[in-house]
């Protein structure tokens, strides 16, 4: 029920403030009409909070499912210097030879400085992990926009929709022609005649 309530708000919204503004024609200037676009552009503004904190989570996801794929990773590697560790320390307690069957041994293999590195990266992505798991929540004022925001959109399409109707349908007030235009005509309607008579032989 929830969903469908921005769109009943729309549907009722627009019925109104097209009986409003058809009810007003003609009494209502066009500078009036068109100052409603700093309302719903106002209202649809909200849209960069919510687009903002969309963009922040759609990051936070990513880097969280590529640390859980390096997590895996690190396991294998873990793995693998563990039994490369394991081993080297055979061959140097039993004093076999060294084999170069696809293992690599201790000289050639320096087991303590991969798993400082492997340490490192973990370290490393931890630190990604906490920063992506705490940033792709919201906050208080987030939360708050991102339950409201759809209506302020239902608000802002209604009003920016009446706005092209009173466009289309021309509910704007006339306006006067200016007092000047026809002084102007009325002097110049003047002097023609003065001129005239001025032309006309006298008597």
């Amino acid at each position: 029920m929830f969903a469908l309530a921005p769109f009943i708000l729309l549907l009722v919204s627009l019925v109104i403030f097209h009986w409003l503004g058809y009810r007003t024609r003609g009494a209502i200037s066009k500078t009036f009409w068109k100052a409603g676009d700093y309302i719903w552009l106002s209202m649809a503004c909200f849209a960069l909070i919510v687009g903002s904190y969309e963009l922040r989570k759609a990051v936070s996801e990513s880097v969280i499912a590529e640390v859980k794929a390096n997590q895996i990773k690190y396991f294998v590697l873990g793995s693998d210097y563990n039994s490369l560790a394991a081993f080297a320390f055979i061959e140097k307690s039993n004093g076999l030879p060294k084999s170069s069957g696809g293992k690599l041994s201790s000289d050639s293999f320096d087991i303590e400085s991969k798993f400082k590195e492997l340490d490192a990266s973990i370290a490393v992505d931890s630190r990604r992990l906490e920063q992506a798991s705490s940033s792709i929540g919201k906050n208080n004022f987030e939360k708050i926009i991102v339950y409201w925001y759809p209506f302020f959109l239902a608000l802002a399409l209604s009003i920016r929709v009446t706005m092209a109707s009173a466009e289309v349908f021309n509910w704007y007030k006339k306006e006067k022609p200016p007092a000047t235009n026809d002084a102007a005509q009325k002097f110049d309607a003047d002097q023609s005649v003065k001129e005239t008579t001025a032309k006309l032989p006298s008597t």
